[in-house]
């Protein structure tokens, strides 16, 4: 029983500590009120480390600001493990490849991840890893913002309280497309919110082409 006990102990103990590294992927909630001041983050992981995570890349040269939600294969470590992997290549695609439509973004996130998962398989076994994601490109000064969903919707909420989803693909990260395009007030596009459920939600008043 005590060998037991100390093994669960060191166990969690090196899962604990992994929190610390996975949390170094996560944009610091700082950057978030930055470029989103009226916004919230709830992120409550199932596990002590978890395959969701949020992801945010900030303004360049074109002022165009990418958020995403993602949650990736598996729970827990393995999840974890994945979201690593899914993180870099988003990070990849829009800093090394230069890609700014989100749905050409989550198309070569999916050649990346696949890419990555498939250095090692000797066997050409199918590769099953990813992630459902919903990303977001804001022009941070004329308020377009356009949108791309692989298996996760978006939800807007106008100020009369209506609330309008817009569907996504039905498959993890295969064929996303541009689903909307959306006019935001400057008044009201720092008001994005992530949810960890993996729902993105803009409450807004949007004009929708």
């Amino acid at each position: 029983k005590k060998v037991v006990e100390e093994k669960n102990h060191e166990i969690l103990d090196s899962i604990t500590y992994a929190t610390r590294i996975q949390a170094t992927i996560l944009p610091p909630l700082r950057v978030v009120k930055k470029y989103l001041n009226d916004s919230f983050v709830l992120y409550l992981p199932k596990d002590i480390v978890a395959g969701d995570f949020y992801w945010m890349e900030t303004p360049g040269a074109d002022d165009t600001l990418f958020f995403a939600v993602c949650d990736c294969t598996g729970h827990g470590v393995p999840g974890a493990m994945v979201s690593v992997v899914c993180h870099n290549a988003l990070n990849r695609t829009v800093r090394e490849f230069f890609i700014t439509q989100p749905a050409q973004i989550l198309d070569k996130v999916t050649e990346l991840v696949v890419q990555a998962f498939s250095l090692n398989n000797a066997d050409n076994d199918e590769i099953k890893d990813g992630m459902d994601a919903s990303l977001c490109a804001l022009n941070t000064t004329t308020g377009h913002l356009q949108w791309a969903g692989a298996n996760n919707p978006l939800w807007v909420v106008k100020l009369n309280g209506e609330l309008v989803e817009y569907k996504p693909t039905s498959s993890q990260l295969e064929n996303p497309v541009i689903l909307c395009h959306l006019q935001i007030s400057q008044s009201n596009w720092k008001k994005a919110i992530y949810y960890t459920c993996l729902r993105m939600v803009m409450p807004t008043s949007v004009a929708v082409n």
